[in-house]
């Protein structure tokens, strides 16, 4: 089993709202998609991670008072 956080990355003056997807030394950056909610934004991000990894993975998502957790199951469906 692996896992993967995700946090919220507010916006700056150059940069608009973010979640950032980590797993390891791996990580990918998403800008928010505002016609999701909040869960859907971190489950994307970490998505995405998985995508540009090449994992084929499948998910069960919770949370923290800080981050969402994405814990992977490899070959699962």
């Amino acid at each position: 089993m692996q896992a993967i956080t995700t946090k919220y990355l507010p916006c700056t003056p150059t940069k608009p709202q973010r979640i950032k997807a980590d797993f390891g030394d791996k990580s990918i950056t998403v800008n928010w998609d505002y016609s999701l909610e909040v869960a859907p934004n971190h489950i994307a991000a970490a998505k995405a991670l998985i995508a540009k990894l090449s994992l084929g993975w499948t998910e069960a998502t919770g949370f923290t008072d800080k981050e969402y957790v994405h814990i992977y199951l490899k070959g699962a469906e």
